[in-house]
C-alpha cells in the first residue's frame, strides 16, 4: 500500500508591511525535503484582521541546502492583489525568504511555507 505524503507547514511570524520575513529551520523549515511552496496572508491590523491589498507584490527567494546561496525564484515576485498567488521551488533548501514592495491596503503580511515529504 502507497503511503500518503505528510505536509509540513511553517508560518512566519505576522509582519509589517515594509518589513522582510524569513522562514527558516526554528520555523519547521526542513532542508531534507526537496521542494516547498510558498505563499503569503495579508493582513489589516497586527492582531491577523484578514484583508486583500490594492497593490504591491512580495518577491520570493530561498537559500539552497548545497550551495548556501539565495536564489531568486523564478516566477516569485507576488502580485499582492492576488491573495491565490503561490510560488514552488524543487530544490533542498534551509531558508525562505519574502520582500514586499509597494503593499497598499494591507499593513501585515505573513509568509507560509509547505513541504511535503
Amino acid at each position: 500500500m502507497p503511503s500518503l505524503s505528510q505536509a509540513h507547514v511553517a508560518l512566519g511570524e505576522i509582519t509589517p508591511v515594509g518589513s522582510t520575513s524569513t522562514i527558516g529551520a526554528i520555523h519547521n523549515v526542513d532542508p531534507g525535503l526537496p521542494n516547498f511552496t510558498a505563499a503569503i496572508r495579508y493582513y489589516s491590523s497586527a492582531t491577523g484582521t484578514p484583508t486583500v491589498p490594492g497593490a504591491g507584490t512580495v518577491t520570493i527567494t530561498a537559500k539552497g541546502l548545497a550551495s548556501d546561496q539565495y536564489t531568486s525564484i523564478a516566477n516569485g515576485a507576488l502580485d499582492a492583489t492576488d491573495v491565490t498567488n503561490y510560488v514552488t521551488w524543487k530544490h533542498h533548501c534551509t531558508e525562505v525568504v519574502a520582500t514586499p514592495a509597494d503593499i497598499t491596503g494591507a499593513t501585515h503580511y505573513q509568509l507560509v511555507v509547505i513541504q511535503e515529504d
